[in-house]
């Protein structure tokens, strides 16, 4: 018999908004799964939300996104990477939107 296969890989239950506050789970709820292998990082997200909202711009951090921010360790240089799922009528598929932020934003935090 073949023992399990090992997949490396974290699993996030709680995700909490940048303002640091937990939601409820009646409010929102989001689970993260974050993989790697010789092919790269997948990433599996699922947000639940009641009432989705998303940008009809595209200014996507408006309304309903999910946001990461990869950051490079040595420059302290971020990328912000707002992925939507497509909810808005004008927009039927999902969209991404990427960007760089100055190190001392990524730092100290934005908005």
């Amino acid at each position: 018999m073949n023992p399990p296969r090992r997949v490396r890989g974290f699993r996030v239950d709680a995700l909490l908004p940048w303002q640091g506050r937990a939601l409820s789970s009646h409010t929102a709820d989001a689970r993260l799964r974050l993989g790697w292998d010789a092919r790269g990082l997948p990433l599996w997200i699922q947000v639940d939300d009641p009432t989705p909202h998303e940008s009809g711009n595209a200014n996507l951090w408006n309304g309903d996104c999910v946001e990461l921010f990869p950051t490079h360790a040595a420059s302290g240089t971020s990328t912000q990477i707002m992925l939507t799922s497509g909810r808005h009528p004008d927009f039927p598929g999902p969209r991404v939107r990427i960007q760089r932020l100055k190190a001392d934003l990524a730092v100290h935090g934005y908005g």
